[in-house]
């Protein structure tokens, strides 16, 4: 009789971490069904707002590599050619020989010129901004 009540409550144990484990595996399959659907309509948004090209958009771009192109680039070289008196200051990376690995390395140093100074930063920038500028159409 003991061993019969045992078995009856071992069974019920069982019975009852099964049917928990079970309704644990439920709530995970539910949770990864609504989490694949939630990536399907992310997804399908995603591919909505990349599909969306207002016409606006372009001529956009193009205004703000426009007005960079002016304000960064074209503005500063042209006020050393109507007002020569205003000097322009600007700075230069050297590179100092080492020998065997001592000393040398890097040194900035700066100008200042009356006059226009164009530079290879003012050059691979305005290639940069060109290419923005193109890229857009």
């Amino acid at each position: 009789m003991i061993g019969a009540m045992i078995a009856g409550g071992g069974a019920a144990v069982l019975g009852i971490a099964s049917k928990v484990i079970g309704l644990q595996l439920a709530a995970r399959h539910e949770r990864d069904l609504a989490l694949i659907a939630r990536d399907k309509q992310q997804q399908a948004d995603i591919s909505r707002a990349r599909a969306y090209n207002p016409p606006i958009a372009a001529a956009i771009r193009a205004m703000l590599a426009l007005g960079a192109m002016l304000g960064v680039i074209i503005w500063p070289l042209m006020v050393p050619v109507f007002w020569p008196h205003i000097p322009v200051t600007f700075s230069w990376v050297t590179v100092h020989a080492s020998w065997f690995g001592f000393g040398g390395g890097k040194g900035l140093t700066w100008h200042t010129v009356h006059g226009l100074a164009i530079t290879p930063v003012h050059t691979q920038l305005v290639s940069a901004v060109t290419g923005f500028y193109l890229g857009s159409r």
